[in-house]
């Protein structure tokens, strides 16, 4: 598992959860107090303006230390909605490309996966991610509009 975030000058920056560890609430929340020191170290004046987190279900972004970190960073949280798989924002845009770029091969070890991984998410340009981020705008928009009923592909 990951967390990926981008540096000042847009360069991907990626935290690999350590072999053998659960994510938790405790080392989500760490991470968070870590990415709030990083923007306010690397890009003054972005915590003002305010950060957005785009949070879907899982259990380690409801927990409530992890809650209490959004609130303490002062962070905005878009909340996914209570179930929709449409709108799961890892898996529609980002994960689903990378997954494809993965299928067929065979991987040894993390070592392998992991630099194969970083390669491709590295080799993209800004533009590649803000088309996701449109893409789930538009989503959600749909959403709104059908107040959750199921969204056709």
């Amino acid at each position: 598992m990951a967390a990926i975030f981008w540096d000042n000058k847009g360069v991907l920056l990626i935290n690999y959860l350590p072999d053998r560890t659960t994510m938790n609430g405790q080392y989500y929340a760490n991470l968070l107090l870590k990415s709030r020191q990083a923007i306010k170290d690397k890009r003054r004046g972005m915590l003002t303006r305010r950060v957005w987190l785009v949070h879907d279900n899982a259990p380690v972004h409801k927990s409530t230390i992890a809650q209490q970190a959004v609130s303490n960073c002062r962070f905005v949280q878009l909340d996914h909605p209570a179930y929709s798989l449409d709108l799961a924002a890892s898996d529609y845009y980002l994960l689903r490309n990378l997954k494809s770029h993965l299928r067929g091969d065979l991987y040894t070890d993390n070592n392998s996966l992991t630099a194969i991984g970083e390669t491709w998410l590295k080799g993209h340009t800004e533009k590649f991610y803000i088309q996701g981020i449109k893409v789930l705008a538009e989503k959600f928009r749909k959403c709104i509009e059908l107040c959750d009923h199921y969204i056709e592909k």
